[in-house]
């Protein structure tokens, strides 16, 4: 007997063989009859990995999902019959029935939790799926339009500094061109050049109005970061108005529940470890998926906790529900066997052939499923821009800066080189025209406007 090797030949004759169990008992023992007849296999209703197709079942074959088809899987490869026997009361006493050799069953199979306390009753196999905790949250209508929607794109920050921008920019351009800006004219220096500054964004030929070489490098670079920040504004109010009156979840984050109606199921492990962490006050006890559903529906809570493949099939086909967040608090699933099975050797054996050529992954992909259309949901990823997203602004701002700086001390040297023709040579060049000037005096005054 090669399961385990309970079983001794020999021979006494030629026409008689005895047949000796270990410790030299004659009769049949209990694992090798179980060994040859169908396993009594528990299942739970858990989608995706279990599912049930018939109620009530009337053969194996009334029930599916993820689990069921690596049972069908394994039992070739292992060489062993079964027969599924739907499950309807808590896991933890599915968990000794399976375990507890006195008793009829020799398995459990689904998304069941390996713990410290259920490895006491039982033989777990070796792990099937990793998975955590995850939510699942309704969908909220965006919030529409307001008076105060064109404010958005930018962060409170960046408005502030565009403010000040502005106003130190009147200051700098009515000390270094009040000529050019006409603050002589008006004696209003500093109205007169905040409404220069503010102008010439939308008239670019005002722009021409400054003659001085710092005053034209200083408008150059405000030129250059008012634009970029209206190419900013453009882009980012563009996104927020694509996203305005999207749907959104109303929940996004496992910081929201604190402040939540939570709804878990009882009896669970799961119950038992989100009421340590939050406590009870907030916790909404559901039995099943359907009161799950209409709990968060209704508004009576406000996010489910669940086993993250749970919620997961339950968004597939509730295209009003949206899974978010991470996973929290890591397990594995494995399946529960009869303390001392003979048939847990070769059962891990046959996962272990299974999950490494894929066939959990390919199963969980075909019953998980989409009903969905998975570009509906999604909450926008647009967040307004604050001054640590623009902080490349000021680099570049700098840079040109530089730049700028650098091409007019340049041109300041190149003008500095030309030469400086005597008068005199200049008037006996031109003659006196009829009106009285010279084009003597005419080329001398623009040659100084240019030198200046």
């Amino acid at each position: 007997w090669n399961n385990s090797n309970l079983l001794n030949l020999q021979a006494f004759s030629q026409n008689e063989v005895r047949l000796y169990w270990t410790g030299n008992e004659t009769s049949v023992p209990e694992a090798v009859v179980r060994a040859v007849e169908p396993l009594k296999i528990l299942v739970p209703i858990s989608p995706p990995f279990t599912r049930l197709l018939r109620n009530p079942p009337l053969s194996n074959d009334d029930f599916a999902g993820v689990a069921v088809d690596l049972l069908r899987h394994i039992s070739q490869t292992a060489g062993f019959s079964y027969t599924l026997v739907l499950w309807e009361k808590t896991w933890d006493e599915m968990v000794l029935q399976a375990g507890n050799a006195s008793n009829e069953y020799d398995m459990a199979i689904g998304s069941i939790t390996i713990k410290a306390d259920r490895s006491r009753i039982c033989n777990f196999t070796r792990s099937i799926y990793f998975t955590g905790l995850g939510m699942l949250t309704t969908r909220a209508q965006a919030k529409g339009s307001g008076y105060y929607e064109f404010l958005k794109p930018f962060d409170w920050s960046v408005w502030m500094a565009l403010a000040s921008t502005l106003i130190f920019s009147a200051f700098v351009l009515a000390y270094l061109d009040p000529v050019g800006i006409g603050t002589e004219r008006t004696g209003h220096w500093f109205f007169d050049s905040l409404f220069f500054t503010t102008n010439v964004f939308v008239f670019v030929h005002e722009a021409d109005r400054i003659t001085k070489a710092w005053a034209q490098v200083f408008l150059v670079i405000l030129q250059f970061v008012m634009l970029t920040l209206l190419a900013a504004y453009t882009a980012n109010m563009a996104s927020f108005l694509s996203s305005n009156g999207a749907e959104t979840p109303s929940i996004s984050s496992y910081s929201d529940i604190l402040r939540s109606e939570v709804a878990v199921r009882v009896a669970t492990t799961n119950y038992v470890y989100v009421v340590d962490v939050l406590g009870s006050r907030n916790v909404v006890g559901v039995r099943n998926r359907a009161e799950a559903i209409e709990v968060l529906r209704d508004g009576r809570a406000q996010v489910y906790i669940a086993d993250r493949p749970h919620i997961e099939d339950i968004a597939s086909t509730e295209c009003d529900l949206v899974v978010v967040g991470p996973l929290v608090d890591t397990q594995e699933y494995a399946f529960a066997m009869r303390i001392n099975s003979p048939w847990l050797n070769e059962i891990n054996r046959a996962l272990s052939i299974a999950i490494n050529s894929g066939v959990v992954s390919q199963r969980y992909s075909h019953h998980l499923g989409y009903s969905c259309p998975q570009g509906e949901s999604s909450d926008s990823d647009t967040q307004p821009l604050n001054l640590t997203n623009l902080g490349s602004l000021f680099v570049a701002s700098v840079i040109t800066a530089l730049c700028l700086s650098f091409l007019k001390i340049l041109q300041k040297l190149r003008n500095r080189q030309r030469p400086n023709f005597p008068l005199r040579e200049l008037s006996s060049t031109f003659p006196e025209q009829s009106d009285g000037q010279d084009k003597t005096s005419i080329i001398l005054a623009k040659y100084d406007a240019k030198v200046k």
